[in-house]
């Protein structure tokens, strides 16, 4: 029997897609951009700390670059980032294990249960072995609008290595992967790619 799966094209405008997002349950807690604390060290890049059914964790933006060291772990320091020094940074601070995964990137680290973003003023890219800042960056409550995505909104990919499918939630917190067509071609959890 001859497959039909990849028959039809479809010319979906960049802007539909972007229209239609997958449904993101996470809230956004927390925002804040890194910036060097010495001319010589390289730091920039954002992060925001999601939680979701009562796990949070820590979203590296793929923005993010860092000066290269030993031993850098993010460390949340309850200081005001204006006033973390290499000297203070480990003082009441929570540090994130395990290490720095990449010097540059996106990447994300879980957080302990019961995480309170209000109790720490800074988020820290901190030498542990040698007690050196590299990065700080000041821990901001972020506006209205970025807190939640919309729980009805849906993702169409476009044709490619999936055949044409999209995922769709359709309010059930399910997702079945349809073809362009309508036929069910599977279903799971939702989840963001």
């Amino acid at each position: 029997m001859k497959s039909f799966s990849n028959f039809l094209t479809l010319a979906v405008p960049a802007a539909a897609i972007l229209a239609c997002a997958l449904p993101v349950s996470a809230t956004v807690v927390a925002i804040g951009k890194f910036q060097s604390k010495e001319a010589a060290i390289t730091a920039k890049g954002g992060f925001e700390i999601r939680e979701e059914k009562g796990a949070f964790r820590l979203v590296i933006g793929g923005d993010f670059v860092v000066s290269e060291g030993p031993d850098l772990y993010f460390t949340f320091n309850p200081l005001p980032a204006s006033q973390v020094t290499g000297s203070n940074a480990k003082t009441y601070a929570l540090r994130i294990d395990p290490k720095v995964a990449a010097l540059s990137g996106a990447q994300s680290y879980d957080l302990p249960s019961g995480f309170d973003a209000s109790k720490y003023g800074s988020l820290l890219v901190h030498c542990w072995q040698f007690n050196h800042l590299y990065a700080v960056a000041a821990v901001e409550k972020p506006a209205a609008s970025a807190l939640r995505m919309p729980s009805a909104a849906y993702a169409l990919r476009a044709p490619g290595r999936d055949g044409g499918r999209f995922w769709s939630t359709r309010g059930t917190g399910r997702s079945e992967a349809r073809d362009l067509r309508g036929a069910v071609r599977g279903s799971g959890n939702a989840s963001v790619p």
